[in-house]
């Protein structure tokens, strides 16, 4: 199944996340430690989240739109979008609390990209690497 998932580019070049598949392909290099294998992000397998996101292409426009390509099994499919789902869901939970009708927003956009981000970086961490 091939998912692609575009967001805009609002943040300085400094700040721009990319999350690289070499590197998620070197965290989810098979572990047989039993450890690893319970290992969650959002309540899904952190292996197959970071397995999953080893498969993507980045690329960027020359609008500076960001497009991440990536061709999923159905099994590697739901546990990837329902872990970016609760991600999403605790982002905008965070948001509706810190509201403030005189500070900027943040888009839906950068929201899926944080929750992109985070749950990465917790798959990681999880397998403790």
């Amino acid at each position: 199944m091939k998912v692609g998932m575009v967001w805009a580019s609002r943040r300085s070049e400094s700040d721009s996340v990319v999350i690289p598949a070499a590197y998620c392909q070197k965290m989810a290099s098979p572990n047989q430690s039993e450890q690893s294998a319970r290992a969650e992000s959002y309540g899904e397998s952190a292996q197959t989240i970071l397995s999953a996101m080893a498969k993507s292409e980045h690329h960027e426009t020359a609008s500076g739109m960001h497009h991440l390509d990536l061709s999923l099994t159905p099994a590697e499919t739901g546990p990837l979008f329902r872990a970016l789902m609760r991600a999403e869901a605790q982002l905008l939970m965070s948001d509706a609390d810190a509201f403030e009708p005189t500070n900027p927003l943040r888009t839906p956009e950068q929201r899926r990209v944080d929750a992109l981000v985070e749950i990465v970086t917790t798959a990681a961490a999880a397998l403790n690497r």
